[in-house]
């Protein structure tokens, strides 16, 4: 099983970092964005094939059903804040007092890849 904490999509960037209480906070955080963005997209997709389709007598029922679904995404989007903010809750954070900061581990000591 491969480590997918490396792959560039569950990266957070350097700002989105700066708040973290940890590493691993900041890779929960990144996914969860993944998966928001992902599903806002999906949604609008929906929307606009609907919207397509209500043009035709013949393509309204699908149409129908295609803003169901978008609905349902729309729905979803918050629930997707709720679970980020539930998992995040779960996880240690290192030290209470300060947040992670770019360029440090867990432990709060500059690591390599933040080194200068």
């Amino acid at each position: 099983m491969s480590d997918k904490s490396n792959h560039p999509m569950h990266k957070p960037t350097e700002k989105q970092s700066q708040n973290f209480k940890s590493p691993r906070h900041a890779e929960i955080h990144g996914r969860f964005e993944t998966i928001y963005d992902i599903n806002d997209a999906l949604a609008a997709a929906f929307f606009i094939v609907g919207s397509a389709l209500f043009f035709s007598d013949e393509t309204q029922t699908a149409g129908t059903w295609l803003f169901l679904i978008g609905s349902i995404l729309f729905f979803v989007r918050p629930l997707i804040h709720v679970i980020r903010d539930l998992k995040l809750a779960d996880i240690p954070a290192p030290n209470k007092d300060e947040p992670y900061r770019q360029g440090e581990d867990e432990s709060g000591q500059q690591n390599r890849a933040g080194a200068s």
